[in-house]
């Protein structure tokens, strides 16, 4: 097949339609007309075209990558996931994932530890909790555990539960002490603490 016009979109002027035998063919970004050289009477084969449009595809995720990374670090499944969504295939997608890891533009270990210290230090949460939320971010279950531990190492876990207690029972001051105790012991569990710490923070008689 020949390359017989090259020609500026309209509504995309960094894209370029590429006409093969006077009929249009594929569209490309300007990087990678630039890149190919490739220039109206040049000859194509289908590789070619493969070639190029999966060039094409992989600028195009490059792109919507750093778009992300604008607003906020991102583990590596976040990446992944969304550049699924917005429909590269396979191979365009691991492509890209690489290349962010081999610059060091993605990496889960910072990312975890960097989002649970600022779970905690804002949310008063619990080693439950941050698991889950850690989890949702598609951290690899072994960076989970170990990002878990430090933190708690970092934080202490019973004064992060005082603190959440402390913040909610100015709610509980008119209720019974039944009630109370059922609200914060469910509310302390939500945010994440297990129960040997949940018992060891709620002291109620105070409420008396």
């Amino acid at each position: 097949m020949q390359v017989t016009k090259i020609a500026q979109q309209k509504k995309n002027k960094r894209r370029y339609s590429i006409f093969l035998d006077g009929e249009f063919g594929f569209g490309i970004h300007e990087a990678i007309l630039l890149e190919s050289g490739l220039h109206s009477g040049d000859k194509l084969t289908h590789y070619d075209i493969a070639k190029l449009e999966h060039q094409d595809a992989v600028y195009a995720a490059k792109e919507a990558a750093f778009n992300l990374l604008k607003y906020r670090q991102r583990s590596v499944g976040e990446m992944r996931s969304r550049l699924y969504k917005k429909d590269f295939d396979d191979a365009v997608v691991e492509e890209v994932v690489e290349h962010l890891l081999d610059k060091d533009y993605l990496n889960d270990e910072e990312f975890a530890e960097t989002f649970a210290e600022d779970q905690l230090t804002r949310k008063n949460i619990g080693p439950i909790r941050l698991k889950a939320e850690l989890s949702k971010k598609r951290i690899p279950d072994k960076i989970i555990e170990d990002t878990v531990a430090s933190m708690y190492q970092k934080f202490n876990v019973v004064d992060l539960a005082r603190e959440a207690a402390e913040k909610k029972m100015s709610s509980l001051r008119n209720v019974d002490y039944e009630t109370a105790y059922r609200r914060l012991t469910s509310y302390l569990g939500r945010r994440g603490f297990p129960w040997d710490v949940i018992n060891e923070v709620i002291d109620l008689e105070e409420w008396d």
